[in-house]
This record gives structure tokens, sequence and C-alpha cells, in this order.
């Protein structure tokens, strides 16, 4: 758990836009050797925004798509892009000499139906002024319909619980059944389908916990993390801070978890320790890192009909109201911090909290005032709890 979120910060990022491709295809740009690929991200957006952008690598899209890349440490010169054919055969469709240097998108959006329907590369080869070069690279399939609609839209019944809904709160200890609480939220390991079944037999929705960027020896798929995404130890908590920006790297782990908790019949999850770019975790972490890895978790939960709680990242609330279904925080009344929750509030989102310090007379009235549903905890989070309301 990260019970205070550290300082936010604004990450610099440099947009890069591929333009005008069927012109350039049509115009029979000669191949290039294939670049070594290096770490990068490529990020995409229906909008000509970063603030709704997601991971394209292995997206399925449609529309028009602005793309975007995450910024090496050098300062850029150019950079250009390359479509990769089935055969590997890389084609460059443009030189970027400007947009690498702009903030927001200053041409046009990828026009997908140029693409075709199915599976395709991008590549974004970065020049720096040094003379260095890295690589971007993303794989998507481009699906048959002209919908425009961002994949982080979520489709299907999934449960989203509204301002008002109680919740209990337990991750140590025997589970305690009786507690009157509308939402149980439970360790996803530690708990097995049988008492999940349980609950919904006695009318409970269930969240599921478990931490997306940290690394906690003591668990059973602790051997799947690579050496190369452990970095600090978190201050308090015997865990290891993750590279959050390494998603392949971290994808079996957390889409194996998702995937346990949908088999489980969690109705929604928890992800902890989502605002790694706000701590020292040993990776220079970006916000942009943090936005994209947080929208790909949100994506992946409702691809397997599972609500998503945003975890404290109150700093990011803005950008992320949209793709997750509630919220969960932990302490902003004592932080004085709990306003910048109210996006999911006027969305019509329950926001769920713990106090641990305070007294409920000090943080219920103004919970209350707010509409958010707050519980008083005790920090090994048993099941003692007193509600506000």
């Amino acid at each position: 758990m990260n019970a205070k979120p550290g300082s936010s910060g604004k990450a610099k990022m440099i947009t890069l836009l591929i333009g005008s491709l069927f012109v350039a295809l049509a115009a029979g740009c000669s191949a290039t050797a294939a670049p070594q690929v290096a770490a990068g991200m490529i990020l995409a957006s229906h909008h000509a925004s970063l603030d709704q952008a997601f991971p394209l690598d292995g997206q399925r899209v449609n529309g028009e798509l602005h793309v975007f890349v995450t910024e090496p440490e050098s300062k850029l010169k150019f950079v250009d892009f390359f479509v990769e054919d089935s055969a590997g055969e890389q084609v460059r469709i443009r030189r970027d000499d400007t947009a690498p240097f702009t903030p927001m998108p200053d041409g046009e959006p990828l026009r997908l139906d140029d693409l075709g329907e199915g599976r395709h590369v991008i590549i974004g080869e970065l020049h720096d002024l040094d003379g260095g070069t890295t690589v971007a690279r993303a794989e998507f399939e481009v699906a048959a319909t002209t919908d425009q609609t961002p994949p982080t839209t979520p489709t299907g019944e999934i449960w989203r619980p509204r301002p008002g809904t109680s919740w209990q709160w337990q991750l140590s200890g025997k589970l305690d059944l009786s507690v009157e609480a509308d939402v149980y939220d439970i360790d996803l390991e530690l708990t097995s389908a049988e008492t999940i079944a349980q609950l919904h037999a006695a009318g409970r929705r269930v969240i599921c916990y478990f931490s997306a960027g940290s690394f906690e020896s003591v668990r059973s798929d602790a051997g799947l993390f690579p050496a190369s995404v452990k970095g600090k130890a978190m201050d308090g908590w015997p865990e290891q801070w993750l590279d959050i920006r390494a998603i392949d790297a971290l994808a079996p782990v957390m889409l194996g978890r998702l995937d346990l908790a949908k088999a489980k019949g969690c109705d929604a999850v928890e992800p902890d320790n989502v605002d790694g770019y706000a701590n020292d975790t040993g990776f220079s972490l970006r916000a942009a890192d943090q936005l994209a890895y947080n929208r790909w978790l949100a994506n992946a939960a409702h691809e397997r009909g599972l609500a998503i709680a945003l975890k404290n990242d109150l700093d990011q609330v803005r950008d992320l109201v949209d793709y997750f279904d509630f919220a969960i925080n932990e302490e902003c009344f004592s932080w004085n911090e709990c306003e910048l929750l109210t996006p999911f509030i006027q969305a019509g989102k329950a926001v769920f909290g713990a106090e641990y310090e305070l007294s409920t007379g000090s943080f219920c009235s103004k919970a209350i005032a707010l509409n958010m549903d707050f519980i008083l905890k005790d920090w090994n989070l048993g099941a003692a709890r007193t509600s506000c309301r």
C-alpha cells in the first residue's frame, strides 16, 4: 500500500505524428534496413491531445489516430517513421523535423483506413543531436469498423458503484463476512472463489486487491518478474517499486492477475501503487508513463468485464476519471487533498476512502458533504471498521 502519494510532476512528452501515410506509400518510398529496437513506447489517441492517450502496442483500433512517443533522455534532432509489412520489410513514410519539438499535434492524424484491416507495425526511429538513435515500436490491429470510439471506453455490463455505496476494506486477518457493507474489498490471491461466491450470495459486491506497481516477494507469481523491472524499496513496506514503463515485461503478471480476478468472480479490482512516477522508485518515471500504464490496466480490466478503481494518484484524477469506474483513497482528509477526487463524484462514480489517524468527528462530516464514502481503519487493514455513513 502507498498511504501518501508523493509530489506530482509534469512529464515532458513529445508528439510524433504520422501523416499522409497513403500518399507516402503510393509514392514508393524506398525500404530501409530494419533498425535495432531499443526501449521506447508509442502512445495513441483518437483526439489531438495527450489527455486520452493509451499504449498503442497490442490494441485493436479504428478511425483516425494521433500517435505519440515518450521522449528519450537526449534532445531529438529528427524522427524517421516506418511501416513494417508482414515479411518484416520496413518502408520509411516520413521524416519529422518539427513535431518532436512541439507539445501538441501539428499535422493530420493517421488514417487507419489507408492502412487497411488487420495487423500493422509502426516504428519511430529517433535521432538525437549527438548522433545516437533509439527506436519506438508498436504492433496493433486495425478493426473493420470505422467507429472512432477509443478502446478505453468500457463495453458490456460492468458494475460501477455510485456515491452512497457502503464498503468494507479488509486485507489482513480472518475475513469477517458479517460486516454490514454493500462492497467488500479483499485480497485477490488470499481469497478463494468460494468465499467470493458466499459474499455474492449475501448480496455483496467484491473488489479484489493486488499491487500493480510494486514487487512483493511473498506472492505466488513473484518468480515471473524479471530483475530489470525491480526498483528501490518502498518506504515503510517490504516491497520494491516496479518499472511501469516496461509494460511488455509486466503484462504476463498483471494480465494473469486480472484473469485470476475474473475466474474467481470478482466484480472489480483495486490495483495498488499506481503513482510510482511521484515517488522515489529508482527509475526515471514520468507522468506520461504513469498515465499510459494506468490506462493500459483499465483497458485490460474492462476487456475482462471487471470494474477498476483508481487508487490514490490524485494529481492524475482529471486525466484518468473517464478510464476508471470509481476511486479508492487513503488519507486525503489528513493531507487536505480530497477536493481533487470530486471529478469522480461529478461523474456519478463512488469515492471509497479510509483514514487511519484522524477521529471520525474530524473527517466524517466533510466526507458526507463531498458525497464520499469513508471509513476509519487501522493500519493493518483488519476487520475493524467505523463507517461515516
